[in-house]
């Protein structure tokens, strides 16, 4: 799991109560961007404009900020855009209507007690800022713990892209790749039988804290 944090921040984090296992890294840096090699994968980070990957041990990229977006600020609002494989699949934040499969859909988490609720409605009752995904066979996770009222594109009006944010505080996310391959639950007839991202406090983690200055 690697944490990602742009920029200062503006409150201290709440979720890193317990002590992470210690993680052996490796760093190389070149002109155009600097390379964290840690066990079953690596991070890269392009320094100009600043854009981040996640590779599993492979090379296989799990996650990349799409190239011409990446993350950026509009006031005290915040966002970052990934980059939308074809066969990407998405799975996740809570109680939300629709398919299993969230692609194509566009969510907002803000609890809300909404009555009488519609197979569209949103939001609904329990937001959680967590997803998963899955493409080319191998799943990865993103975990967005900010407390203001969030949104969440899985591609809604865009194949290049999906994308999440809020309104207000720090760009900070946590995100993990699975080394084994797995199958969609369109491929397996049903969800229980679709493997997760390993997601957990016993799982070696890598924080990665780049600041706008890179």
């Amino acid at each position: 799991m690697v944490k990602v944090q742009i920029g200062e921040a503006k409150a201290p984090s709440y979720l890193e109560l317990s002590e992470l296992s210690p993680v052996s890294v490796k760093t190389q840096e070149t002109a155009h961007k600097l390379i964290v090699e840690f066990p079953g994968g690596r991070a890269e980070i392009a320094k100009n404009p600043v854009r981040f990957s996640l590779l599993r041990e492979d090379g296989s990229v799990a996650l990349a900020d799409d190239p011409g977006f990446g993350h950026g600020w509009d006031g005290k609002e915040v966002r970052v855009w990934k980059t939308l494989n074809e066969d990407h699949r998405f799975f996740g934040l809570g109680e939300k209507t629709g398919d299993v499969d969230k692609r194509g859909r566009f969510f907002t988490n803000w609890n809300a007690d909404t009555p009488a609720y519609r197979n569209d409605t949103d939001p609904l009752y329990c937001g959680i800022p967590f997803f998963s995904g899955i493409s080319q066979g191998k799943a990865f996770g993103i975990f967005f713990p900010n407390s203001y009222r969030s949104t969440f594109n899985l591609g809604a009006g865009n194949k290049r892209l999906f994308s999440f944010g809020a309104e207000d505080g720090d760009l900070v996310y946590y995100a993990s790749r699975q080394r084994r391959s797995v199958s969609s639950p369109k491929d397996q007839g049903s969800w229980s039988n679709a493997s997760a991202p390993e997601v957990g406090s016993r799982i070696p983690a890598v924080s990665l804290e780049l600041l706008t200055r890179i």
